[in-house]
């Protein structure tokens, strides 16, 4: 008898070896806290991604810069200046890397005003469940109507 394996079972050892923590805890360890050549190159990446989406409706009436800094300093570090998980959690949904769709119940959702644009192609993700996103939480992020992260 051949000794092969399973499509189901390999995807789910992925999975558990690849959940939102295990992600998170990684990105920590390799990026956020590392002292390897090129770590810090790689955090001012992700800070200048977190520069460049700030939710729509974050402090929309006060002025860029005051805006950018609450936004870096205050909603996505904590008084340690340690990048919270809800922030990660935030970036890795907008890349695409984790998959909020499963944290939204389409009941909720408003119907759109616009016609739904074909979609591209997705690189396979990890599916995060509600769950999976607050393993410690931390802040009131959830997702907007569209899809996207938002802070309540």
């Amino acid at each position: 008898e051949m000794n092969l394996m399973s499509p189901e079972c390999v995807q789910r050892s992925l999975m558990r070896a690849y959940s939102p923590g295990s992600i998170r805890a990684w990105l920590r360890k390799e990026i956020l806290e590392s002292t390897a050549e090129g770590a810090q190159a790689r955090r001012e990446k992700l800070l200048d991604w977190l520069r460049a989406h700030i939710p729509l409706g974050y402090q929309d009436q006060a002025a860029p810069s005051d805006r950018m800094g609450s936004w870096v300093f205050d909603q996505c570090h904590d008084e340690g200046y340690r990048m919270t998980d809800a922030a990660l959690n935030f970036l890795l949904c907008r890349m695409r890397i984790l998959d909020a769709s499963g944290v939204v119940r389409p009941g909720l959702l408003p119907e759109r005003r616009e016609p739904l644009r074909e979609a591209k192609p997705a690189p396979e993700r990890h599916a995060a469940t509600q769950a999976d996103l607050e393993e410690k939480p931390e802040s009131g992020w959830g997702l907007d109507s569209m899809g996207g992260c938002r802070l309540s």
